[in-house]
């Protein structure tokens, strides 16, 4: 996605390019690397088998619809703030687990230069990383930067993995004054092979402050099928990831083998689902499994067909979706078209030119710059992005105006992302 159209926002960088941008996705058997800060850095967690996740109060979250949460939310007890636990009471047993559970062994032996990540999970240290911390334990590339934090946990055996998920979330969202999730990406049982694991993910935003750039890094956990699971959080340059395409395979291997905790039990259904955060969050105009982030200083104007429009005191931000278009130009003109400025008719028009995004993982967003005259003379700056899907011939269109020489393009940019990237389809 490229930077906002001049005048120079308020922030010193107005986020990151559609190339830095592309890699947020965990692949099966590795990593590929993202941008920036994991999570706060750290979560608190303890291994003793004699504590268990309590059920919570759900954390209130100030909306600026009325409309309920949407149906995507994960299920279940909300996560307590305490931390990641062990929820499997009891001792590792020593014997082979259940036939069922796939590729589980006995005995684990942790090989030289490897490190113990906890029953019977391990993985090799690259000669670059250093590892701190303890459980979790950070491993920290010293050549690119990049860092990941691991932790292995025990859980209930057939849990949603999108309660691992949110419950990591909820050890962070709060601490920050903005912060934005996608839906979860779930993968079916079978990861790299391995027919006892599956995996899920959460791609997030964080505002950047003092002048920063907007925070990104996902959360992800592997998970077997009795239970025992692997959490990781990986941030960095976006560069290269924290270890070793090599050394992550076995670690993924030493999870499947590694002794039973317990009896399996059948995979949940588990859905993509949207984490439930304490920011609030506007229901988009169109059926979709998410919701615009909505930055602190703004408020709803309207929602409803055509256009949900939220605003601040000098800024405005739009977004709807646009069917029926028969090309990529067609949906150009067809967001030039939509663009209006806060007050007034718009009388006039000077496009700037629409620049796809590199983004391989989803359809291009592609944006542009501009400025609006209103009937009295007004000039606003504006600027447009938009995904395009040649398979419908829909769109989904993010469109802001700026009545005055400065914006909080970090806050706009995560908002945008909280609609468009990793935008697959447009039904």
């Amino acid at each position: 996605m490229s930077t906002l159209p001049p005048p120079t926002p308020t922030t010193s960088n107005s986020g990151h390019t559609a190339q830095q941008r592309q890699s947020r996705t965990v692949i099966a058997g590795g990593l590929l690397a993202v941008a920036l800060l994991a999570g706060g850095g750290t979560y608190l967690a303890t291994r003793d088998n004699s504590t268990s996740v309590a059920a919570a109060t759900p954390t209130s979250v100030t909306t600026v619809t009325t409309v309920a949460p949407a149906a995507t939310d994960v299920p279940g007890a909300a996560p307590t703030k305490a931390g990641l636990v062990d929820t499997t009471p009891g001792e590792t047993p020593d014997e082979s687990p259940d036939e069922t559970s796939g590729e589980a062994t006995a005995t684990i032996v942790v090989p030289d230069g490897a490190v113990d990540l906890g029953d019977g999970v391990y993985v090799p240290l690259d000669e670059d990383v250093e590892v701190s911390g303890d459980d979790p334990l950070t491993f920290s590339n010293t050549t690119d930067g990049n860092k990941l934090i691991l932790q292995v946990l025990q859980r209930e055996a057939g849990e949603d993995p999108n309660m691992l998920l949110q419950e990591y979330i909820s050890t962070f969202d709060e601490d920050y004054a903005f912060a934005a999730y996608l839906p979860s990406e779930i993968t079916a049982p079978g990861v790299d092979g391995h027919p006892n694991v599956r995996a899920a993910s959460v791609s997030y935003s964080i505002i950047g402050t003092d002048g920063s750039r907007n925070l990104v890094g996902m959360v992800w956990a592997y998970v077997r099928n009795d239970g025992l699971s692997l959490v990781g959080d990986v941030y960095g340059p976006a560069t290269g990831p924290a270890i070793s395409e090599a050394s992550f395979s076995v670690m993924l291997q030493s999870l499947a083998d590694a002794p039973a905790i317990g009896d399996t039990a059948d995979w949940f259904d588990a859905s993509p689902a949207l984490p439930r955060s304490s920011h609030p969050t506007a229901e988009l105009p169109y059926q979709s499994d998410r919701r615009l982030a909505v930055a602190p200083g703004y408020e709803l104007t309207d929602v409803g067909l055509p256009v949900l429009t939220i605003h601040s005191a000098t800024d405005t931000l739009a977004v709807t979706r646009l069917s029926g278009l028969a090309n990529l130009e067609a949906a150009q003109q067809a967001v030039w078209d939509t663009v209006q400025p806060p007050s007034g008719t718009r009388a006039s028009l000077t496009p700037g030119t629409f620049a796809p995004g590199g983004n391989t993982t989803a359809l291009s967003i592609s944006t542009a710059a501009c400025t609006v005259a209103s009937d009295d003379g007004t000039s606003y700056r504006c600027a447009a992005w938009f995904v395009y899907d040649p398979t419908t011939h829909n769109a989904l269109v993010v469109y802001a105006t700026h009545a005055t020489d400065q914006w909080d393009a970090n806050a706009e940019l995560l908002m945008v992302d909280s609609v468009l990237w990793q935008v697959r389809s447009v039904a």
